[in-house]
């Protein structure tokens, strides 16, 4: 693979951070293919503006730029690539909030049309972790690691 290993802050351009969002009261797979779509760019793009940065540093699991990924159970996965080590430390405070839980309740009401009935943003999580984009063909979660 492309492992690069780094000693102190000497990989800045390797530095990312994972968001898992729990969506609660959205029946995501009922949804079809073109909301979908619609959905994942506004979640990334209010990611990207929790976060105040570029929308195409947020990824979804494929690496996709400026997409996240959502689960059948409505959770939103996302990698923030390209942090500086201050912005890393800074995120939590940028999403856990009630501010940010609104925007995506919004933009999902913006999508659909309508709000589902028990809709609302539930637990988040910001992870400082290396981002390796999941292959396609990949059904479940398998890693090797060589020391």
């Amino acid at each position: 693979g492309n492992c690069v290993s780094c000693s102190g802050s000497s990989c800045l351009a390797e530095q990312s951070a994972r968001v898992s969002i729990e969506l609660r009261g959205f029946q995501y797979q009922q949804r079809n293919p073109t909301e979908q779509a619609h959905l994942s760019v506004a979640f990334a793009r209010d990611i990207a503006l929790a976060a105040g940065m570029d929308v195409s540093l947020v990824v979804d699991l494929m690496g996709q730029n400026s997409s996240v990924t959502i689960g059948q159970d409505g959770s939103i996965s996302a990698f923030l690539l390209d942090l500086e080590d201050a912005s890393v430390r800074d995120l939590p405070t940028r999403f856990y909030n009630d501010s940010f839980r609104e925007t995506l309740v919004n933009s999902t009401i913006a999508v659909l049309g309508s709000r589902p009935e028990h809709l609302g943003a539930g637990a988040i999580t910001v992870e400082h972790e290396h981002f390796v984009p999941l292959q396609p063909s990949t059904t479940s979660m398998t890693s090797t690691s060589t020391a």
